[in-house]
């Protein structure tokens, strides 16, 4: 019940959802859509992977000397950005691979950034019932997306509007 708890939460759960709404929609979109070839789609998904990887490690850089809400504000924002303008590319027509892949790579870079911040900041202030504030946040975290990753599979018609407005929305 905690408002600083559940915003925490918030954060993980949605910029999860973001990313599961590309897990799930991202092989109709770019391998059936595009035509892309299936191990293309893979260098495509590494590119996103590395995204992550990328903002989790700036993050571990910048912990303790950039304030983990600042992290959060920056990786959203970044997020947020990144998602509508793969709303917008999709919305006006702009079809192909870099359409996608570019904005969510972005969009993977502030996932990385806010979600270490973020889970560090819901279960930080609980320590004596850490397993359970952690546990908590990984229940509506995967919760969440899931239901997210499978509106977007019933959603799909195999162009990038409906996994881009998802992202988008998250």
């Amino acid at each position: 019940r905690d408002p600083s708890y559940v915003a925490y939460v918030l954060v993980v759960t949605f910029m999860f959802c973001g990313q599961f709404a590309f897990i799930s929609g991202s092989s109709f979109v770019l391998i059936q859509g595009l035509g892309v070839a299936p191990a293309v789609y893979g260098f495509c998904f590494a590119a996103v992977a590395v995204g992550i990887m990328t903002g989790s490690f700036v993050t571990s850089r910048l912990a303790g000397r950039v304030p983990g809400d600042r992290l959060i504000m920056v990786g959203t924002g970044l997020g947020a950005t990144a998602g509508l303008v793969m709303a917008l590319l999709a919305w006006s027509g702009v079809t192909g691979v870099a359409a996608i892949i570019a904005p969510m790579f972005f969009f993977s870079l502030g996932l990385g950034l806010a979600n270490p911040s973020a889970v560090a900041g819901a279960v930080a202030p609980y320590p004596h019932m850490a397993g359970l504030a952690a546990a908590g946040l990984g229940v509506i975290q995967m919760s969440g997306s899931a239901l997210y990753g499978i509106t977007v599979g019933h959603l799909s018609d195999g162009t990038a509007g409906p996994m881009a407005i998802a992202i988008a929305s998250a």
